[in-house]
């Protein structure tokens, strides 16, 4: 039997797509943030990555009661 993977969500500065904060932003979630989360059996979710309708503060808020 396969365990559940559990879930996270982590927010990261973003910036512009094109900015210096925006790259550094995504080589940390895609070379080590997300590497290790996987790890150890965690789905992870970037806030930017979120795709409801809803004001974002108000999602934040639902996956933090979750």
């Amino acid at each position: 039997m396969s365990e559940k993977r559990k879930h996270a969500f982590i927010n990261l500065p973003l910036g512009r797509e094109d900015s210096d904060t925006r790259k550094n932003s995504d080589e940390l979630f895609d070379l080590i943030i997300r590497p290790a989360f996987e790890k150890f059996n965690y789905e992870l979710l970037r806030v930017d990555q979120i795709e409801r309708t809803n004001v974002i503060t108000n999602e934040i808020v639902q996956l933090l009661q979750e």
